[in-house]
């Protein structure tokens, strides 16, 4: 009895030890404790969290490496407190400026997303960044191949919900006096500017406009005249490229044309030709039977149509193409005082380019006074140079002015005492500055754009130097190339209102030419968590 009871007894202990080990206790229940509940898991007032020091994390950190924090530098007042959605309009603010109040990264991580307010020119947002874009008016003048900044910014705002195809489907536009004198309501889908006046288009396929003078007066819509149900659909922006010298030229049914006041809406004429072109220098292109002639302010057929294309009158001169071959610089009285086989191109309002058939150009003035020839290589610059490669340098003549520099392949811009220039390879491109006597300010650097830059309203003149590497920086030059200022960030010289503008990935600011800030915004406070 013995042999089987002890491997009994024996299996029955281990069973009750096996059991035993398997028990669970009641939750907050220690081991050993009688049952009472441990007192880690009670309701208690937390403890305070331990420093920074005392992680217990074994790892230390010698903070006297580390500097203390400092909020990114702003300067800016606030015309009021709380927001500030629109803008108020009022006479005292003096010039306003755009400003990007905020900035974010689309999903690619490249391209930005970025929202705009407005800030005068002392520092004073009036408006919060709550428009798409903003845009000063600006008129192309096709006579001077030149756009010419107008009094009015251009507002925009995206209208819920937002066509993600299509975006510029969705924008709204409003128009402002440059003070902030006046504001229109969001009505319009595009607004374009004269010399004298706002077209603000309402619908363009019916032709909506609206025409207003840059005091915020509306003079009339399109809709009200006579004529407005013989123009063709679609045909607002014949309302712009028809513009000239306060008249505009515009297309009707049956290949008609009228012109009419641009600030009255008076009709002038109605002309049974199938286009008329705007007016300049007193005179527009007409086409009948695809060809083109010209007519005067009265009217009048002053040169035949036989042109298979026309420029517009600049100085008194056209430069016309006849139909099958051939060009030619005209007068107003038709008369030809160039002929070429090949092509002629008037560039800006100083030059001619006559080409022949192997590519090589000769260009003269606007007298038609020959400059010179040689390889299409020879191009203009700024301030009325002509650069010419040489095989160790370039040469820039201006009238009986002849300058020669060694050792550049080329010369981006030009202006006062300062010459922006450049050295190009097969594998590096390098930018430098330098002055008219050939003193070098900047040797050709890699990664950076110069540009020399002026206001004809106060005559000054700037270099600009940006670098691209290892972050945007700046630095600006004055007249004789002294440093004026510099930093990081992008700048633009924005000759309207004699100021630098910069920007980079934190920032957005204004700068007089002395460097100071007039008016900085931090952007951080948008970038994402």
């Amino acid at each position: 009895m013995k042999r089987w009871f002890t491997p009994l007894l024996i299996a029955a202990l281990v069973t009750v030890m096996l059991l035993s080990s398997c028990i669970r206790l009641p939750f907050g229940i220690k081991p050993g404790s009688g049952g009472a509940p441990s007192a880690s898991i009670l309701p208690e007032t937390p403890a305070a969290p331990p420093a920074a020091t005392d992680w217990n994390s074994g790892v230390k950190t010698d903070y006297t490496y580390l500097t203390p924090y400092e909020p990114p530098t702003e300067q800016y007042t606030r015309l009021q407190d709380g927001a500030l959605p629109d803008l108020m309009p009022s006479g005292r603010y003096g010039t306003l400026l755009p400003y990007v109040g905020e900035t974010m990264y689309s999903n690619d991580g490249y391209s930005t997303i970025q929202k705009y307010g407005l800030v005068t020119d002392s520092g004073m947002i009036v408006t919060d960044p709550v428009y798409t874009w903003i845009s000063q008016g600006n008129y192309y003048n096709y006579s001077t191949y030149a756009g010419e900044d107008m009094p009015v910014y251009d507002l925009v705002r995206l209208s819920e919900p937002v066509d993600r195809e299509r975006p510029w489907e969705s924008e709204r536009h409003a128009a402002c006096a440059l003070d902030g004198s006046w504001v229109t309501p969001f009505d319009y889908t595009g607004v374009f500017c004269t010399d004298r006046m706002l077209m603000l288009v309402r619908d363009y396929e019916k032709n909506d406009i609206d025409i207003m003078d840059f005091s915020g007066k509306l003079l009339y819509n399109t809709k009200a005249l006579d004529f407005h149900g013989d123009i063709p659909e679609a045909s607002a922006y014949a309302f712009s490229s028809g513009y000239g010298e306060g008249l505009i030229a515009l297309p009707l049914r049956g290949d008609k044309a009228v012109v009419i006041d641009a600030l009255t809406g008076t009709t002038e004429a109605y002309l049974d030709y199938a286009q008329c072109n705007a007016f300049s220098e007193g005179y527009a292109a007409v086409r009948k039977d695809d060809l083109y002639g010209f007519i005067d302010r009265r009217f009048n057929l002053v040169i035949s149509p036989q042109f298979a294309l026309t420029d517009t009158f600049y100085n008194g001169k056209c430069v016309v193409e006849y139909p099958g071959h051939g060009y030619a610089v005209i007068d107003a009285g038709g008369n030809v005082l160039l002929e070429n086989e090949n092509y002629i191109a008037r560039w800006d309002s100083s030059f001619y380019g006559v080409y022949d058939s192997s590519g090589n150009v000769a260009y003269y003035d606007s007298r038609l006074n020959k400059l010179a020839e040689g390889s299409s290589s020879v191009s203009p610059i700024s301030g009325g140079w002509l650069m010419f490669p040489e095989s160790d340098g370039v040469t820039i003549i201006k009238g009986d002015e002849k300058l020669m520099f060694r050792d550049i392949s080329g010369i981006s811009s030009i202006s006062g005492r300062l010459v922006a220039f450049y050295e190009s390879s097969a594998s590096s491109w390098q930018e430098g500055l330098m002055t008219l006597d050939g003193g070098v300010i900047i040797p050709p650097t890699e990664n950076l754009g110069i540009a020399v830059v002026g206001s004809k309203e106060t005559g000054r003149v700037y270099a600009i130097a940006n670098s691209y590497e290892a972050g945007d920086s700046h630095t600006v030059y004055d007249s004789d190339g002294k440093v004026l200022f510099s930093g990081s960030g992008y700048v633009v010289y924005m000759p309207q209102f004699d100021l630098f503008r910069v920007a980079d990935d934190f920032s957005f600011a204004y700068k007089s030419p002395d460097g100071g800030d007039i008016f900085r915004l931090s952007l951080l406070q948008y970038l994402p968590d």
